[in-house]
């Protein structure tokens, strides 16, 4: 249930109901093995008709090769191809559909849309070669001729602006360098000096180019889904991820803000007595305040033209965070492992933490005992309340 204040103070709030859907979940006797986009408008319908106004989606940014994580993806910004309704590409009638799948597609259609579980490396191999395809002829017959939708194509790329070029680019390099990471490429592409990344953009022209038409696709068929579910009065909500993988485009371009060095996760509670680890780098609040939280800006922005509202997932960690060295132990209890370490634990409440919190408004850190002297330090806004960060 949501709820929303009127525009005058003496409104009462508005209540809605919905529904939290995966969009990969949605399958169809159309679909290619997964959910699509194209099934929000009739999801849409069956949302209206018991009276939900809200549809919730799981984030639908890109993901890696391999991951099936939407909290894992490779982007906080491009939306997942996976997702694209081949059959209502404009690129794509029924002819040149069927001559892309080729002599095996309806066999391997059939055994996807079988499966109860998503085959994302099967997925994602059919829907590429098909859309490779389609970006063919939309260079033969659009950009070729310079057409209105060719025109479009370019407003989009300019609109987008640095997280597509980014992303294009390193979706590029990583199909060129077997889908290995950034951290593992030479160093002038790791490190992004000028040079080596010109010589990328001209050698990969051609897979960059490809990339952007895949994300303009996905955009346009994003678009017309949330404007049909605004037809029939259901909004379409969002989950904003507290943050990408290392291994991401944004990593990649934005290494500076975060802490790829550490771990990111959850400490112990009464669910998990060792603590979580999710694999994921941390944030450099320091650095991201140094330039205005751009970044974050940058997010909360692309969210707002893809939802109608969102949730900001793991907002306390907008505060503190729970990190650990690379491949260390994530449990802070119980501090015997610590001391058999040779460590001293102790545990800092946010009193000792109160000055840097105000001054970074959030952001520090809780600490794993490998971590340096300071064993165990909670930083923490003080407008939480102990309770809520388990202090």
């Amino acid at each position: 249930m949501t709820r929303s204040s009127g525009a005058s103070g003496d409104r009462e709030p508005e209540r809605r109901a919905g529904l939290t859907v995966p969009l990969f979940s949605l399958r169809s006797h159309r679909d290619f093995g997964i959910g699509e986009i194209g099934d929000l408008p009739r999801l849409g319908d069956w949302a209206r008709g018991v009276g939900f106004r809200v549809l919730q989606l799981l984030p639908t940014f890109e993901l890696a090769r391999g991951e099936t994580s939407p909290y894992g993806a490779r982007t906080a910004f491009g939306l997942d191809p996976i997702y694209i309704s081949l059959r209502d590409v404009p690129e794509l009638d029924a002819s040149v559909l069927h001559d892309a799948l080729g002599p095996s597609g309806e066999a391997e259609l059939a055994a996807l849309r079988a499966r109860k579980a998503v085959d994302y490396v099967a997925v994602r191999a059919i829907k590429e070669r098909v859309l490779s395809r389609a970006f063919q002829r939309f260079v033969e017959r659009e950009i070729a001729h310079d057409t209105p939708r060719a025109r479009a194509f370019r407003e989009f790329r300019n609109e987008a602006g640095v997280w597509e070029d980014d992303l294009s680019l390193y979706v590029a390099i990583r199909g060129e360098r077997e889908e290995h990471g950034w951290s593992t490429w030479p160093v002038g592409l790791r490190d992004r000096e000028p040079k080596a990344l010109q010589e990328a953009r001209e050698r990969l022209a051609r897979p960059i180019l490809q990339h952007a038409y895949a994300q303009f696709v996905a955009g346009e068929q994003w678009a017309a889904a949330r404007r049909a579910l605004k037809e029939r009065g259901v909004a379409l909500m969002g989950d904003l991820p507290f943050i990408v993988g290392g291994e991401s485009a944004d990593a990649w371009a934005h290494r500076h803000l975060l802490r790829t060095d550490v771990s990111l996760g959850a400490p112990p509670d009464a669910y998990s007595e060792e603590g979580q680890d999710w694999g994921l780098p941390a944030y450099d609040f320091a650095r991201l305040e140094q330039e205005g939280f751009s970044w974050l800006t940058a997010r909360t922005r692309r969210a707002r033209q893809l939802y109608d509202l969102f949730r900001i997932d793991h907002v306390v960690g907008y505060f503190r965070q729970w990190i650990k060295p690379r491949g260390a132990e994530g449990a802070l209890r119980p501090a015997q492992r610590a001391r058999a370490r040779g460590a001293r634990p102790r545990r800092a409440h946010c009193d000792g933490a109160r000055g840097r919190a105000r001054r970074h408004r959030g952001g520090g850190s809780w600490r794993h005992p490998a971590l340096g002297a300071r064993r165990h330090a909670l930083l923490v806004d003080p407008r939480l309340s102990r309770a809520a960060v388990g202090a």
